[in-house]
């Protein structure tokens, strides 16, 4: 556990946080886990490609504000924090990544964003240390060069469709790294299989073209027996109907 294909809860006390294991990563010791993969919604007022341009179908993109998983030390959309690159080294992985930003990123290049220095195209070599990243010129079939300061990266936002029919609508497929022992399976705790069915905040930005069909549900009365004595997740229930 877990196997390829499952979906697991990714952040422990998140019940909505859920997530789709695609691989497992078997690296050393520092860089063993899963990779997964979870959907999620942004207005195009909300996403900025990360190497510059228009967002299109298989941009790169980071989150803006107020999009709720946009950093909250993002003052300007303008502004890029420590751990980000820039427009221009974004640029620069994506050229050594043989891809522009409108190309569609494969499982294999999203993986590698997310578990640099342990997984590249350096046949049979290993990091040990950040101090010995590979370079163009000892690694000629690397994709790695002074971008490598930025790698790995947490999460990395891929744009996978955008709604023809009102334009206001973003589906993003994020893609990050977690060790087994952060995942929980669903339905191990008594609250946690009625929580499945809930949307997350991101669905705010969801058009009534994409995704599941009906209103949003957040909350239910299985899940907040114990947390809520106002009623109010019960007028949330009664509100997702027709």
């Amino acid at each position: 556990w877990p196997r390829v294909g499952q979906q697991v809860c990714w952040l422990p006390g998140e019940p909505n946080a859920i997530a789709t294991v695609t691989s497992f990563h078997g690296g050393d010791d520092n860089g063993s886990g899963y990779i997964l993969s979870r959907r999620l919604y942004a207005s195009p007022a909300t996403v900025e490609a990360m190497a510059g341009g228009e967002v299109r179908v298989g941009s790169w993109v980071r989150l803006l504000p107020p999009h709720p998983e946009s950093s909250p030390e993002l003052d300007v959309s303008t502004a890029r924090l420590p751990d980000e690159p820039s427009i221009k080294d974004a640029q620069r992985m994506l050229h050594e990544l043989n891809l522009h930003d409108v190309a569609e990123f494969s499982s294999e290049q999203l993986h590698e964003l997310v578990t640099f220095p342990y997984y590249h195209r350096v046949p049979g070599w290993h990091a040990p240390a950040m101090s010995a990243q590979p370079t163009p010129s000892t690694h000629p079939h690397s994709w790695v060069s002074a971008s490598a300061e930025f790698l790995p990266l947490r999460d990395v936002y891929v744009v996978r469709g955008a709604c023809t029919a009102c334009g206001d609508c973003l589906e993003l497929e994020c893609v990050t790294m977690a060790s087994h022992d952060t995942l929980e399976p669903l339905g191990s705790e008594s609250e946690r299989d009625p929580c499945c069915a809930h949307c997350n905040h991101d669905h705010m930005f969801k058009c009534a073209h994409m995704g599941h069909a009906g209103e949003c549900v957040y909350s239910c009365p299985e899940c907040e027996v114990s947390g809520s004595s106002d009623g109010e997740s019960g007028a949330s229930d009664d509100d997702s109907g027709e």
